[in-house]
């Protein structure tokens, strides 16, 4: 397999879970945040505690909603 900075498997990477990927997901309507608290505090730009649970939510459903939206568009390119 590829590997990347030493990293095996990063080949099958679709993407990377950092702060401006989920801005535009959540801007596209692609995630929502159903806890108004963490909605409020990423609105004010309040900085989430690194590896948090908010943070690791936020990061977790970016990687989930690109997942999708790569198999989507694989399914549609086959058909």
């Amino acid at each position: 397999r590829n590997s990347c900075l030493g990293l095996v498997g990063t080949d099958c990477l679709t993407t990377f879970a950092d702060y401006r990927v989920p801005q535009i997901l959540r801007h596209w309507g692609v995630i929502e945040y159903t806890d108004p608290r963490l909605a409020h505090a990423v609105d004010t730009k309040q900085e989430l505690r690194p590896g948090s649970e908010q943070e690791q939510s936020i990061r977790a459903a970016t990687v989930v909603a690109v997942e999708d939206i790569v198999k989507m568009m694989n399914e549609n390119e086959s058909d």
